[in-house]
């Protein structure tokens, strides 16, 4: 496989395994549905079987889901992406979010939903060498670019043990420091945090190895 390390205008890969996808057929949904199902229903109790299909939710046709994909066409992690626009985003059912709108280059995004089943967490793979959080984020910071939006919300719970708050600000995120309950755990703090993605380019950029160089690096075809 053949990669390039500039950084810009990053196409999501198509390939059905061992990548991450847009999701894009019922097929792909009913992928997300199950990550869903697993990890949010099942797992942690969060969601009813009405708010497993992410048909049902009100901010779906604003929604881009990545699908992390197995070596046999698994679903193995999700992601979603929901774009700022007339629905307005998630996080503001609880904050006020105008100043961050008002200076965005482009349109906010809200990445949520990030689920990876129990039994491919912390866990690497030669599709996935930095485990198939890392590939998931690094999509969606490819997605933001090519379509020119460069700032990014996050609603994290503080402290539940799959909280990804220290992973995510290790790549560039700032915790806000706004603290208030989310209807899914109400027992759990959350905060928001915000990516410059400009501020991820600048602390990956250059590098020759790890984490940095695989965020950066660009899969051909």
């Amino acid at each position: 496989m053949t990669t390039s390390t500039l950084p810009l205008d990053f196409p999501v890969p198509t390939r059905r395994t061992n990548q991450v996808c847009i999701a894009a057929t019922d097929a792909d949904l009913a992928k997300v549905r199950a990550i869903w199902e697993e990890v949010y229903q099942e797992e942690l109790g969060w969601l009813d079987a009405h708010s497993t299909d992410p048909r049902n939710d009100r901010y779906h046709a604003a929604s881009v889901y990545l699908l992390a994909i197995g070596s046999e066409g698994e679903p193995i992690g999700v992601m979603r992406m929901v774009i700022d626009g007339a629905q307005g985003l998630p996080v503001e059912n609880f904050i006020d979010i105008s100043a961050l709108r008002q200076s965005a280059q482009g349109a906010l995004v809200e990445c949520a939903r990030l689920m990876v089943p129990a039994r491919y967490r912390d866990q690497k793979f030669a599709a996935y060498p930095h485990g198939v959080f890392a590939a998931l984020v690094k999509a969606a910071l490819h997605h933001c670019l090519k379509e020119k939006h460069y700032n990014v919300l996050a609603n994290c719970f503080v402290d539940t043990r799959t909280t990804p708050i220290k992973a995510l600000t290790h790549m560039g995120f700032r915790d806000l420091n706004i603290r208030f309950r989310d209807e899914l755990k109400e027992a759990s703090e959350c905060t928001v945090l915000h990516l410059d993605i400009k501020d991820m380019l600048s602390i990956f950029y250059g590098q020759e190895n790890g984490l940095g160089n695989y965020i950066m690096m660009r899969n051909a075809g």
